[in-house]
């Protein structure tokens, strides 16, 4: 008889259930509330996953990002001469007797003259040690460079003279009060010294405060950290309106404590306060003597960052409050105050253990959100709670908000947010631990229809090709006929930042009724079709076949150049001279809104030289005194991998672009026909 009970009871819950199932499901159509609801033209997804990928999505360590160089950039404003028609000059301490090498960039180099002084006072011959080289900004914009190569040189201060008897004083009157350099001087040694910098923060928006931190290591075996001594350390800044601001590093700064670096112990920190929005360059520049056989040497090194400061004004306020969305989905709002546009949010949901009645984590959730009525909206599917056995109230845990354009976090939570009414609203009807994980439940909910087309066959094409940064052609495009019904997207040569070169290429696929298709990528074009993937809902999302992204020649974790040419389009006065996205610093904090679902799509290629030393092979000159060995010309091997993503092996002899050593890694036949045959369609 209890039994019977029971079971009525039973049938009367699930008669309820099914019910307010169906109330839910109607009003969700009638009111198109069924899901978070935005303006974009573009479907974002309502981004989740357990809690061990925590770690892959909170705002990331900036000591774990570093930038490490051996060699040191000297910006150089020009002075009015003086009698010897010097307008700059300078002293490079050397380490020898091994090589080094220097470059010297300046669209005034026609009408300046280089003079290179050993430590003895004899003028260096440089004619015989002259190579012409470039900087690449992009794909099409090459910057010309002098490299010199001092294969025997003297340990020592070697003074550089730069001359002119063509400028006039008024000339360089003008120069010199220039918004940005006039030259930059780069210097190498091949040596063991290296500086090691990263950034202070990671959470950056105008008015905050940020800095560098930075210190020397001798990297050969037989040195001790006791064998070098920084006797100068200083931080330049290069604000958005061009001034040029120095700044004493210390080694007892405040913000080494933040790390826990002790006082004196080697490492110099400095930091400002961001007065504007906009690009800042800022530089570290160490300065000093190491022992090398029981000599005393001195050394010169210094690392570049580039950081975009959001203009966005929004801050968290602690509050969030939640709503029902259907029987099985909820929008959490986090209630906000200021403005922002193309944010991204994060957040970690947790709620009661069931059995221990202790707050326990359920799932992280994310993605693209809109600042309205003072609130940013994240989608949580309620499956998450009852796989992890977790019942409301609710908090979340480390949350924060991403402005898109420029990667960076600009407001994070300095503690955990109740979710206010959780109790109320959500109801687990049911828990289990067996629940499969569906992309449904980490992506959201599909709201494109795969469109019918007649005979079952579309006239659209079913392959995307994406450029590179700045290229101004699609290089793919040159050997068009080696893909079958393909799209070449043209960006126009700008410099768009991932989010606008994203939405730009999404318009362009919606334009050409592209309802079902791959992407290949180049250099920057493979990290914004993972973008594209990861946060939008396309046509991408019915495509079927072995390999939805394929890459080459992309710097998934950045570039070490991106700080280092900042400077260089500046001062040639092209619009491409850095892209906040492609540096160190901006790509991590990208890839950590990155899922690792969206990773394993991913099949990227790279290219090097010939792999040899400094003096031997390489794609470009000029660009080994800044990148990282090996690299492709532009695209470091070190930073071209992509954890999760499947690796398909690096090619020799095949560099990055047009006016390279080698030919340009986009036009290898063998490659291209391996991408077109396997691509998904």
């Amino acid at each position: 008889e209890y039994g019977e009970r029971e079971k009525e009871k039973q049938t009367v819950r699930n008669s309820v259930e099914m019910t307010l199932r169906i109330v839910l499901a109607l009003v969700s159509v009638l009111c198109c509330c069924g899901v978070v609801q935005s303006d974009s033209p573009f479907p974002v997804k309502h981004l989740a996953g357990p809690p061990s990928e925590f770690i892959n999505h909170r705002i990331p360590d900036p000591s774990l990002t570093v930038t490490d160089e051996r060699s040191a950039s000297i910006f150089i404003w020009f002075s009015t001469t003086n009698d010897g028609g010097v307008v700059y000059t300078t002293k490079i301490p050397v380490d020898g007797p091994r090589e080094f090498m220097f470059s010297f960039a300046s669209p005034h180099e026609a009408v300046l003259q280089l003079e290179l002084v050993d430590p003895s006072g004899k003028i260096v011959n440089l004619n015989q040690y002259y190579q012409r080289s470039t900087f690449n900004l992009g794909y099409d914009f090459h910057v010309p460079a002098s490299v010199y190569i001092i294969p025997d040189s003297v340990q020592g201060y070697y003074t550089i003279n730069i001359k002119t008897t063509t400028l006039t004083n008024d000339d360089l009157e003008v120069m010199a009060e220039s918004a940005y350099p006039n030259a930059v001087l780069t210097v190498i040694n091949n040596d063991y010294v290296e500086i090691r910098s990263h950034l202070s923060t990671y959470v950056i928006k105008q008015g905050e405060q940020i800095g560098i931190v930075s210190t020397v290591v001798d990297l050969s075996p037989t040195s001790t950290v006791t064998d070098i001594t920084v006797t100068s350390a200083n931080m330049e800044v290069i604000t958005p309106d061009g001034k040029d601001v120095e700044v004493p590093m210390k080694d007892d700064d405040p913000i080494l404590a933040r790390f826990g670096i002790p006082p004196h112990s080697g490492v110099y920190g400095a930091s400002f306060t961001t007065q504007s929005s906009g690009e800042f360059i800022l530089q570290a520049s160490l300065e000093g003597l190491y022992s090398d056989n029981n000599q005393i040497v001195p050394f010169l090194r210094s690392t570049e960052h580039i950081i975009e400061v959001s203009s966005a004004t929004l801050s968290l306020t602690g509050t969030s409050s939640v709503r029902r969305l259907d029987i099985d989905h909820v929008a959490i709002d986090i209630h906000t105050t200021g403005t922002g546009d193309k944010l991204r949010a994060y957040a970690e949901v947790w709620g009661i253990d069931i059995t221990t009645y202790e707050y326990k984590p359920a799932c992280w959730i994310g993605g693209v959100v809109e600042n309205v009525n003072n609130a940013v909206t994240l989608e949580l599917d309620l499956k998450w709670l009852s796989l992890a056995g977790v019942k409301a109230p609710i908090v979340l845990h480390n949350v924060y908000v991403t402005d898109m354009s420029t990667n960076y976090p600009i407001t994070k939570a300095t503690s955990d947010i109740a979710v206010e009414h959780s109790e109320e609203v959500i109801q687990i009807s049911s828990y289990s631990n067996k629940i499969k994980i569906t992309k449904e439940m980490k992506q959201g909910r599909n709201p494109l229809k795969v469109n019918e087309t007649v005979g079952g066959v579309s006239a659209a094409p079913n392959l995307l090709l994406l450029p590179g940064y700045c290229s101004s052609k699609n290089p793919f495009q040159t050997n068009s006929n080696q893909f079958t019904s393909a799209a070449f997207f043209n960006s126009g040569g700008a410099n768009l930042r991932h989010q606008d070169f994203a939405e730009k290429a999404m318009t362009y696929a919606n334009s050409l009724n592209m309802n079902s298709y791959s992407m290949i990528g180049h250099s920057q074009g493979g990290m914004v079709a993972l973008h594209i993937y990861n946060y939008y809902f396309t046509g991408m999302d019915t495509a079927a076949g072995s390999r939805l992204i394929q890459s080459v020649g992309t710097p998934f974790q950045g570039c070490t150049a991106a700080g280092s040419l900042a400077n260089l389009g500046k001062i040639f006065g092209v619009a491409c001279g850095s892209n906040n996205d492609l540096s160190l610093d901006g790509a991590t904090n990208w890839l950590s809104g990155i899922t690792t679902e969206a990773r394993t799509q991913v099949h990227y290629y790279t290219t090097t030289y010939k792999q040899g030393n400094l003096l031997g092979d390489s794609c470009v000159t000029a660009m080994n005194l800044i990148l990282q060995w090996p690299n492709d010309g532009t695209t470091e091997t070190k930073y071209a991998s992509l954890t999760g993503a499947t690796f398909l092996g690096n090619k020799q002899q095949w560099c990055h672009t047009d006016g390279m050593n080698y030919p340009p890694q986009c036009t290898d036949n063998t490659r291209n026909a391996e991408m077109n045959t396997l691509a998904s369609r």
